[in-house]
């Protein structure tokens, strides 16, 4: 039978057994992988959107090693980069549990930045104009390009083609070259300009010159030895 003291024991014991099961459940209890990946995910997120990178961004995080056998965190878990995230095509972000259980661990990243960009849709040769019909837009992954590359190209129409190009090429700046307008020992028209009268003479450039490029010129008939600023392809003008 039993007594009132034995019953208020029991049941104490009871509630003590109750909490060390309780705790050895809670020490025992797996942290969810998925919840790792989430956490990860947001900190990319977050660390594009302050970057402020133009384009759509895809974000894609390996599975963790179903071997992984990680406590639950009752704490917070923080996220943070290993090293400087110069490549963000591969990337480990590194997740810390900050609470009374303490462990580390590296989740692979890859992100894929998509942007709309210029291709040059045919073979071109070295010395070749750049033109717009060699040009093709299309939005690609701009991370797995390892050169500069050309969203807005229209500033480039007219350059030449210092290198061959494959088709399918992204354009960059890298491979144009501006166009050689005067070459040297050739005659070309020179303008001059005093008030309101223009005067035009043939002189010989005495070396290459690109646009707006300042060069040396001979004057023809007078033999006198000038300065000049190329406009066009041999057109150019006195300088004061």
């Amino acid at each position: 039978m039993l007594t009132k003291y034995t019953l208020v024991i029991s049941l104490s014991m009871t509630v003590a057994l109750c909490a060390v099961a309780g705790d050895i459940k809670a020490s025992q209890e797996k942290q969810s992988l998925e919840h790792l990946k989430k956490i990860a995910d947001n900190f990319l997120q977050s660390f594009l959107i302050n970057e402020d990178k133009e384009g759509e961004y895809k974000i894609e995080i390996a599975e963790p090693d179903s071997r992984l056998r990680l406590r639950h965190c009752d704490g917070e878990i923080k996220a943070f980069w290993p090293y400087n995230p110069t490549n963000l095509r591969r990337m480990p972000v590194g997740l810390r549990c900050e609470g009374t259980v303490k462990w580390k661990v590296f989740l692979q990243t890859a992100v894929k930045q998509f942007q709309e960009i210029a291709l040059v849709n045919r073979q071109v040769s070295a010395g070749q104009i750049l033109n717009s019909s060699m040009i093709t837009k299309r939005n690609i992954d701009i991370l797995s390009v390892r050169r500069e590359v050309v969203g807005n190209y229209e500033h480039l129409i007219g350059h030449v083609f210092n290198r061959n190009i494959s088709p399918n090429t992204p354009l960059s700046s890298q491979m144009l070259e501006l166009p050689l307008l005067v070459r040297r020992g050739d005659l070309v028209k020179m303008i001059s300009t005093g008030g309101t009268i223009s005067v035009d003479a043939e002189v010989e450039a005495l070396g290459d010159g690109y646009s707006q490029q300042t060069i040396r010129v001979r004057n023809t008939r007078s033999g006198k030895m000038l300065s000049a600023t190329v406009l066009d392809r041999n057109l150019v003008t006195a300088n004061p």
